[in-house]
Order: C-alpha cells, then sequence, then structure tokens
C-alpha cells in the first residue's frame, strides 16, 4: 500500500475550518476541549474545507478504532455530525446579529455552588443542572440552565426546587406546543435554500441569573431566549422567582409584597411609567412631554404589568419585556424602586429584607 502523503493545510482554509464550528468538536460539542482539523476521507494531502471536521482528541480516536462491523465514527458519520453543527453555529451568529442575548453561564452539572446559607439550621448551597432536548427529525432543540437547592431533604429546599422545576416544565411544555404547529414541510424545504437553511430550525434557551442568596431570601431571574424557523428575529422574555425561605418557600407574588390595604399598584405605576417614558424617548429631539399610550397601559396600574420583579438590596427591580412598554428595536425594559419610595405601603418583613 502506497504511503499517504501529508501536506500542510494552509492558513485561511485551516481558520475557516475552526470558525465554522466555533472552535468546537462537531460531535461531542463540549466546548474549550483541545481539537484537530481531520481529513473525512483519510486522505492527509486533500485540505479542501469539505474534506475538514473539527474534533476534539477523544472523537478523533474513534476515527481510528473499530467497534462492532465497522469503525466508530466513519467519514458518513463525520459528515453528518459536522454539517449539523455548522448549522447550529450558523444560526447562533444570526441569532447574536439580530439581537445580543446575555449567553447562558457555563455550568458545572451537579456541581455545588460557592455560597452556602442555611435553611432551618442545616448548610446549603446551589447546585446548578441543566434540561435539553433535541430532535433532529423535527428540527427543533431545547435547553435550560438552572439551580436547585441542595441538599433537598428539607421542606423548604423540596418546595423551591419543586417551583423552579415547574418553571422548566412549564418552558419546554410551551416551546414543544408552539412548535407542533409549525410546518414540519415548510422547514425542511427552507434547508434546501442555503439563504434560509439557518433559519429552519426551532429553538429554545433558558439561562438565569442569581440575585440575592441568604438565609431568608433566593431571587432568581431567568431569560427565555427562542427562535422559530422562518420568523424575522428571536424573541426573549423575562420570568422571575422570589423565595422567602424562612419560614416558608412559596415564590413570592408581587401582591405579597405591599400593605393589603395600601394603593400599591398606583404608587408603583407612577413612579415607573416617567423613568420608562425617559429611557424608552431618551430625550431626542421629538421627545413628547407626556407619557405615551403605550407605557401608559404597559406600565398602568395592574397586576400583570408587575409580574416580574426581582427583590434586591435597597429596593425593588421590574422588568418590562420587548413590546410591553415599547417596540422591540427598544428591547427589554428596567426600573429599579428604592425602597424609600416605597416607603408606608411595603409589608413590613419585606421592608426589613430590603
Amino acid at each position: 500500500m502506497a504511503k499517504k502523503v501529508r501536506t500542510t493545510i494552509p492558513a485561511d482554509i485551516a481558520a475557516k475550518a475552526l470558525f465554522l464550528s466555533d472552535r468546537t468538536c462537531c460531535v461531542c460539542r463540549e466546548h474549550g476541549r483541545p481539537v484537530t482539523i481531520h481529513h473525512i476521507d483519510d486522505d492527509p494531502s486533500n485540505g479542501d474545507i469539505e474534506n475538514l471536521a473539527i474534533l476534539c482528541l477523544d472523537c478523533h480516536r474513534d476515527t481510528q478504532l473499530r467497534g462492532g462491523f465497522d469503525r466508530k465514527l466513519d467519514a458518513y458519520q463525520i459528515r453528518l455530525y459536522r454539517d449539523r453543527w455548522q448549522d447550529v453555529v450558523e444560526q447562533k451568529w444570526q441569532a447574536e446579529l439580530i439581537l445580543p442575548v446575555r449567553e447562558p453561564p457555563l455550568l458545572q452539572i451537579r456541581k455545588p455552588g460557592v455560597v452556602q446559607i442555611h435553611i432551618q439550621d442545616k448548610p446549603a448551597y446551589l447546585g446548578f443542572f441543566q434540561l435539553s432536548e433535541k430532535d433532529e427529525n423535527y428540527l427543533y432543540s431545547f435547553q435550560a440552565d438552572y439551580p436547585q437547592l441542595m441538599p433537598d431533604d428539607s421542606t423548604v429546599a423540596f418546595e423551591t426546587n419543586l417551583a423552579i422545576n415547574a418553571l422548566m416544565t412549564r418552558c419546554l411544555q410551551r416551546f414543544r406546543t408552539i412548535d407542533a404547529f409549525s410546518t414540519l414541510d415548510t422547514k425542511r424545504e427552507m434547508r434546501k435554500d442555503p439563504l434560509y437553511r439557518s433559519r429552519a430550525w426551532d429553538s429554545m434557551s433558558v439561562s438565569y441569573k442569581l440575585g440575592l442568596f441568604t438565609d431568608r431570601l433566593l431571587t432568581l431571574e431567568f431569560v427565555v431566549w427562542s427562535y422559530f424557523a422562518g420568523a424575522a428575529h428571536p424573541n426573549a422574555q423575562t420570568k422571575t422567582l422570589n423565595f422567602l425561605l424562612h419560614p416558608g418557600s412559596a415564590p413570592l407574588e408581587f401582591y405579597d409584597l405591599f400593605l393589603w390595604h395600601s394603593a400599591y399598584l398606583d404608587v408603583v405605576s407612577r413612579f415607573c411609567a416617567p423613568l420608562l417614558h425617559k429611557a424608552v424617548w431618551n430625550e431626542r429631539s421629538n421627545y413628547p412631554e407626556t407619557v405615551d399610550d403605550w407605557i401608559a397601559k404597559g406600565a398602568g396600574p395592574q397586576s400583570k404589568n408587575f409580574e416580574k420583579f426581582l427583590l434586591e438590596e435597597g429596593g425593588i427591580r421590574v422588568f418590562f419585556d420587548a413590546y410591553e412598554v415599547a417596540c422591540y428595536a427598544a428591547g427589554r425594559q428596567e426600573v429599579f424602586i428604592p425602597k424609600h419610595a416605597l416607603k408606608g405601603i411595603l409589608n413590613e418583613s419585606i421592608e426589613g429584607l430590603l
């Protein structure tokens, strides 16, 4: 058998191959692992971009090993993995060009968090988990990063985790429902056109940000990012959970923060509306003097307008997603309401925590 002649892959071709795969193995897709450029047809002299795939060292070894009747990773498999992963990477770049969304944190599964608190006099910490689901036939993927109180052998930890899990499950079920109404044939037709190939995939991801984590409080902000095949742009929704860990563990509703006889919705609305008006218009030349109807409705004194909130040190932060008080291009709006602005209407137990 003639000895194979190895030629150096041109630098521009190597760079393109690495870029198209985001410097990540197309088989295991584990970010940060050392990678190599693999010749799919086993011909080291064929440096054509279509013959190259990015593999980590472990997956590359599987191209040489045999299992069953043939090698573990043959050329046909690698090409499929490569093409699919490049689609995912391209979709990621497209989404970032349309709307920059905070990337989900890189989490260690079931790894203890750094901060430790006490629940019922026992040490507790946050563990980090992922929920994922992908279907190559129906062209969709779902991934959620979320925390859990550990250990969960106390009633407080168990019920807190149950509420967080319920939110993740609702996100997944809603995504499945919407995906079920999308036309599979349309997505498959879109994939045949290079111009629309990256858009022929339904996806949803959930990331979170930790707010307060003390013996008394756990507050969490979730961003639910979604894109459905053929849409003009992705969408991002905010979800929040605020847990009073002592004496109970049920998620707090907005009305729980205030005295029952107070006109808290009027107070909060009057505080938020002018600040939103200023933020949305940003004092442009055509800056109107009065709050427009969009803000008046989206930040009006109705409970539904203030469902997304976080307890923070010194006050309460309220979130308004795109389309709620302004157009999509304006993005999400936030208003921080300091504790002193709510004096006289805050529930005393909540006021003592801020």
